[in-house]
């Protein structure tokens, strides 16, 4: 029994060196990568939600009306999916709202979007092909702590074969475009078949669509897309500058990328949602390197905000290394 019990402790002695070798490689080795990262970046305020065990980091956005930031994620407990606002001059936290679908139960979506226009906030659906429909002045005018209701989903499909996966959102002043993210080797992670595309930028498997701000339509959007934007892999967020559309890409403990692209016209439309639209693939033109975990990107102040999954979850102690319990910025990359 002795002998079993030496055996278990050098075993578990072994298992502890080689964790605590691996985090000391890793951590050399991003301080290494990351180096044009920590001498540019900005370390602007603290995550929201950072101290919240069971809160799980994915999006944001900025509200030009209201001068805040609006941050969203998921709670691996199965409570209310919460929304976070800061003021974006300050970095103060402002209030935590926790969301509830339109029967007042908790909405317990990934979470992985979240946009906000002059009336609505839209909340990621995920593999319900949907953005979850919030009333903007309803959310400000509640109080810390409160619960507000979702007014309605709007569906980003017609169909099982038709429409798009909503794993985040993004928004200009003109439109609000849902975005789909994809790794093709993981079954989990498989579009549509007709997502699938060759194109000038080769093949392609991810969609963005854009539907136009509508401020006469319901929940504020036209109900079809008037653009199709053929993706690479690994997209979670994404943000416009000018003719520039920013990607941010990544997948585990592989480095994040924010990537600065040009949208590139196909000869030909692509059919959706009973509509057939202009096609664009991408032309990548310069990339600007972050921790892993990397999450959704906005534009304020000529600057790009990055949330990131890192903050939280089983990544937490790897997310310190990297200084992910905070929100950081960066100068957009130029070619």
């Amino acid at each position: 029994m002795k002998k079993i019990l030496r055996a278990l402790a050098k075993a578990v002695s072994f298992l502890l060196a080689a964790i605590v070798l691996l985090v000391a490689a890793v951590g050399v080795w991003h301080a290494v990568a990351l180096r044009p990262f920590y001498a540019s970046a900005i370390a602007e305020f603290p995550m929201p939600g950072a101290d919240d065990r069971a809160f799980d980091q994915q999006a944001l956005d900025y509200d030009e009306e209201s001068g805040l930031f609006f941050f969203s994620g998921y709670m691996r407990d199965g409570t209310a999916d919460p929304v976070y606002l800061v003021d974006a001059k300050s970095g103060n936290p402002v209030k935590r709202i926790a969301l509830l679908n339109e029967d007042g139960t908790p909405c317990t979506t990934h979470a992985g979007g979240i946009a906000v226009t002059d009336r609505f906030i839209y909340l990621a659906g995920s593999s319900a092909d949907c953005m979850y429909v919030f009333d903007k002045q309803e959310i400000l005018a509640a109080e810390d702590g409160e619960t507000v209701r979702c007014i309605g989903t709007f569906s980003t499909k017609t169909g099982p074969e038709d429409g798009a996966r909503v794993s985040w959102i993004a928004r200009d002043n003109e439109a609000v475009y849902v975005g789909e993210f994809t790794m093709p080797w993981i079954k989990g992670y498989a579009l549509r078949a007709n997502h699938t595309l060759q194109t000038k930028a080769g093949e392609t498997k991810a969609l963005m669509l854009g539907f136009k701000i509508d401020p006469e339509a319901p929940l504020g959007l036209s109900e079809t897309p008037f653009v199709a934007i053929a993706l690479p892999d690994y997209v979670q967020g994404a943000c416009f500058d000018g003719e520039s559309l920013y990607l941010s890409t990544s997948f585990a403990f592989k480095l994040s990328e924010v990537v600065k692209n040009s949208l590139v016209p196909e000869e030909r439309t692509f059919a959706v949602m009973g509509n057939e639209v202009p096609l664009y693939s991408l032309r990548r033109e310069a990339v600007f390197r972050l921790p892993p975990f990397g999450e959704e990107i906005v534009l304020y102040n000529g600057r790009i905000y990055a949330s990131s999954e890192a903050v939280n979850m089983l990544f937490k102690g790897f997310g310190k290394l990297w200084g992910s319990e905070h929100c950081w910025s960066i100068v957009p990359p130029v070619a």
